[in-house]
C-alpha cells in the first residue's frame, strides 16, 4: 500500500458519496464526510445535498455528474441504493472506491464490480463491493 495521493487532479476531483441510510446522520457518516471533504475539491453527501427525493433516478444522475463514486459498506454489505449508484459508476467509467477504515486511517480501494446476495434485503444484504487488484489510494496525514 504504498500509492500516496500526491497527484492534484485527484484532489480536485468531485466525488459523490454513496452511502446507507441506515448511516445517515450518524457520527460514522460525519466522519467519513469530513475524510471525503478534506481530500477532494468537492463532495456530494445524497443526504446534506439532495434529500430524500422518492425515486433512485436524480441520485443516478447526480453520480453521473462527479468524477468518482466513493462508497460505504454497512457491515461489509451494501443496500439497493447503494449497488446502483455503483453500478451506473462503473457503467459511465467512473472511477469508483471503497471507503474502508484500516489501522485507524481510511483508504480508497478500487471497486471491480459488485454482486447482488439477497435482492429481497434492500437495506442491509443487498449486495456485496469486489475490490479490484489496484493499489488503494491513501492519503498523507
Amino acid at each position: 500500500m504504498k500509492n500516496l495521493i500526491k497527484n492534484a487532479k485527484i484532489h480536485m476531483s468531485s466525488v459523490y458519496y454513496a452511502h446507507s441510510k441506515l448511516i445517515y446522520d450518524s457520527p460514522r457518516e460525519k466522519q467519513e464526510r469530513k475524510f471525503l471533504e478534506k481530500n477532494f475539491w468537492k463532495v456530494v453527501c445524497p443526504n446534506r445535498d439532495m434529500g430524500d427525493l422518492g425515486s433512485i433516478d436524480p441520485y443516478l444522475r447526480m453520480v453521473d455528474k462527479n468524477k468518482i463514486v466513493v462508497c460505504s459498506e454497512y457491515n461489509s454489505y451494501i443496500g439497493k441504493g447503494v449497488y446502483s449508484e455503483i453500478m451506473e459508476g462503473l457503467k459511465t467509467n467512473k472511477r469508483v472506491y471503497c471507503l474502508r477504515k484500516l489501522e485507524g486511517k481510511y483508504i480508497l480501494l478500487p471497486v471491480a464490480t459488485v454482486s447482488m446476495v439477497d435482492p429481497n434485503d434492500w437495506k442491509m444484504q443487498y449486495g456485496k463491493i469486489h475490490i479490484s487488484s489496484e493499489e488503494p489510494l491513501i492519503f498523507k496525514g
